[in-house]
Order: C-alpha cells, then structure tokens, then sequence
C-alpha cells in the first residue's frame, strides 16, 4: 500500500512538473511573438516612411532638425533623414545603413533655371534698324550704313536754302567719302511752304541734273503730324528737334545713335569740323580692331 502511495505521488509531481514546462513555454512563444509584431512594425514603418518619401515630389514638406539635416514631417522614422547636397544636385535619403540609401537625382531642387535664347531677346532700336523706300520706290534697309557716320536732311527743291545746302553736301560727301566712313541720306518733304512738289522722279532728275548728287536719295515723306517714317520718329525723339523747316541736318554716328541735329540757319560748312571728327573716331574704332602692320597677332 505505502508503495503505491509513493508511486501515486511521483506521478502526480511529475505531471505538475510537466505543466509548469508547458506554462513557461506557451509565455516564451507569446513574447516571442508579440517582440516579432512590434519589430514588424518598426520596419513597416520605416518602410512606409521612405516610400512617403520618394512621393514627395515638387510639394515636400521638410523641417530643420538639431543636427542641421532636413526631415520629412509625414513621417515618425527618426532615424530617416534627407540630406540636401546642393554641389552634386540631388537629395540623398540616409535611414543609418548603407543598404536603407538611395539617391534621387531626378528631384533637382537647385538646378538653375534654363539661359534665356539670345536669339529671342529684343534689341535696343537705332536709326540703322529701320527700312526706308528709297527715291526709286524700292525698300531699303539702314543696316547697310551701319558702320558709316550718316547726314540726314530733309531736302527740298525750291525753298531759299536750296542751293547753299546742296552745293555743300554734295561738296562734304566729296571730301569724306573716301573715309568709306560717312554718309549722306536725303529725304525730300513738301511740308514747309510746299517747296517740294514734284514727284519723286522729277526730284531725282532735278537733283542730279542741277547738282550732281552724289550721295542716296530717298522717298518724299512727312516728317510732321501723321505717316512720319519709323526712321525719322526716331531721329525726332532721340534728337528732342523736329524740323520746323526744310534743311535740318541730323548727325547719327556709326552705330545709329543721334549725335546732335541743326537747323536750316546752320550752314553746312559750319558743322564740317563737327561731323568730320565723329567720322575719325569711327575710323579709329575700326582700325583699332586690327593689328598695326608688323605687328604681333
């Protein structure tokens, strides 16, 4: 009897002792599992943060943090960080390991804005941007002055300053057209007391026939109130003169700009030395562009 109490006892003890094992298993496989499910989500959780941050796109919201790097509000991964590396263009996303970084380089946040085509930017107007007709009724462009120091006048064929003002503009265009650097264009008008009614062919052939013109002619225009050329609004505005009689004479240097403009009471003669020295300058300033002979290139 006292033998099959022990044997009762023993077996008791050793199935206790075997609930105890099984309990303590069961607790180990729960936090075993439960440590799983929280590093799970650790991860899932820098995984979404860095898949929230390649979507960031044009509208990324960063803030500053303590160690002067940038991170991204939408996201709790403290260890994810956004570096901005402006000296190779790109946005570098650094979790701590080298396996978790990649780089963006399609996200050029300071990439410089595109250089304006030089093609496309509007040029400054001079006198040599412009088209005029000339006497003969064909268009003409005042860029194939350029380069050259211009006289324009407005001419007329009756008028008391005629003769004086055409002897001594075909005389000055004698003198310095051998320059290649100066020009006289003359536009005739009919404004001021109508002194210049003939058609522009009777002009021509009054012009060359009574005074051997040797420089352009032009188209008869108004250079007052409406249908004033492009050309001579130029002249007018740049000068701060508009003609109030026939024989004003502006003065435009080799690169269209207006110099100085004279009245009809101003003979020719008296603004020569005047004109002659823009026209040296211009000759100067083209020579200067060239080595002397003998010299070093």
């Amino acid at each position: 009897m006292a033998a099959n109490r022990l044997t009762c006892t023993i077996f008791i003890n050793n199935v206790k002792f075997c609930i105890v094992i099984a309990a303590l298993c069961i607790l180990s496989l729960q936090k075993s599992c439960t440590s799983q499910e929280i590093l799970n989500a650790d991860v899932q959780g820098e995984y979404e943060a860095i898949q929230e941050t390649k979507n960031f796109g044009p509208e990324l919201l960063l803030h500053e943090a303590d160690d002067g790097t940038s991170k991204p509000e939408s996201t709790d991964a403290e260890d994810i960080s956004i570096k901005l590396q402006p000296d190779e263009n790109e946005i570098v996303l650094d979790s701590g390991t080298a396996d978790e970084k990649e780089a963006y380089t399609d996200i050029n946040v300071f990439q410089d804005p595109p250089e304006a085509d030089p093609t496309l930017i509007k040029k400054d107007k001079d006198f040599f941007s412009f088209t005029v007709k000339d006497i003969d009724g064909n268009l003409v462009k005042l860029e194939k002055y350029r380069g050259k120091v211009a006289l324009v006048v407005n001419v007329a064929s009756e008028c008391g300053y005629t003769d004086g003002h055409y002897r001594a503009l075909v005389h000055t265009q004698s003198v310095l057209e051998n320059s290649n650097k100066f020009v006289i264009l003359a536009f005739p008008c009919n404004q001021f007391g109508a002194q210049e009614p003939g058609t522009n062919q009777e002009i021509k052939k009054f012009a060359e026939e009574v005074y051997d013109v040797n420089f352009p002619m032009f188209s008869k225009i108004s250079v007052l109130d409406n249908d004033v050329p492009e050309a001579w609004q130029y002249l007018i505005e740049k000068s701060g003169n508009a003609p109030n009689w026939n024989f004003w004479k502006y003065l435009v240097d080799s690169n269209g700009q207006v110099l100085k403009a004279w009245g009809p009471w101003i003979p020719v003669n008296d603004i020569f030395h005047e004109v002659k020295e823009v026209v040296d300058k211009a000759m100067f300033e083209d020579n200067s562009q060239f080595p002397p002979h003998g010299g070093e290139l």
